[in-house]
Order: structure tokens, then sequence, then C-alpha cells
């Protein structure tokens, strides 16, 4: 998949108008709160992994980076995300997965 696994950047207030949800794999961007602007690199399915130098693996992680201060150095308020243009992939094998036929 095109795009698939690529690295992109984003301003950490930027997740103040993105709602996100959970997987095992960690926090992803589910949808907008109110459109980003335009420079903004961010989209649907996006696995969020760093927050400046710090690894993210829930939501707790990404709303305690939120409420901290602002810090001046603008690498601390960098967003690291993980592109996943179609979602996280199905890890079952496809010998054991199921079938659904439709009439």
């Amino acid at each position: 998949v095109p795009g698939e696994g690529d690295l992109c950047q984003a301003e950490l207030h930027e997740l103040k108008n993105v709602e996100l949800s959970e997987q095992e794999s960690g926090p992803f961007v589910a949808g907008f709160r109110r459109e980003l602007p335009i420079s903004s690199n961010l989209s649907y399915f996006d696995r969020i992994i760093q927050i400046g130098s710090t690894g993210v693996e829930s939501i707790a992680d990404v709303k305690a980076a939120l409420e901290r201060p602002v810090s001046k150095l603008p690498e601390d308020n960098i967003v690291v995300a993980k592109r996943a243009p179609f979602g996280s992939r199905n890890k079952v094998p496809p010998g054991q997965r199921g079938w659904i036929f439709l009439e």
C-alpha cells in the first residue's frame, strides 16, 4: 500500500482538534473535531508514535503531553505519526479467516 509505514510530523497543538481511538498497537487518529490547517500532515488512521523525544503507547500519554506547559524547544512540540491509510492490518492468517457469502 503506497504510503503505509511512512512517518509524518505535526505540531503538538494540532492534536487538540483530533479524536483518537486506541488499539493494542497504540493511539490512532479516528476523526477530527474541526478542520485542521492545510499545513497539517495528520490524516485518518495515522498512529501517534512519538511526541518530542518520548514514545507514545496510549491515549493517556497524548493527554499528558497536551496538559504539560508548552516547551520553548520546538523539537519537544513535534508529533511523529506513522501512516496507515487503510487502518491496521488483519493479523489473522488468510487460512484462518472466515468467509461471508452475499447473495
